[in-house]
């Protein structure tokens, strides 16, 4: 049976216990997560889309709003 450590070493990383050790030493969590570039990514994509659906069903409202009038 392969142990949770030897699948985490064989990925490039370190055990869970070291990974605890390491974040207390290097700052607190929020400054890791903000460290990472996909954070961002996922950021400006996400704003991106829901600017873009909020935009579109607000147009499609009131299109259907206009043609309930005439």
């Amino acid at each position: 049976m392969v142990e949770s450590t030897d699948v985490l070493l064989d990925a490039g990383q370190e055990h869970i216990a070291d990974n605890n050790h390491a974040a207390s030493q290097s700052g607190s969590k929020y400054k890791q997560i903000s460290r990472l570039k996909s954070v961002y990514f996922l950021t400006i994509f996400a704003l991106f889309y829901i600017g873009v659906e909020v935009t579109l069903g607000g147009m499609i409202s009131a299109n259907s709003r206009k043609s309930e009038f005439y």
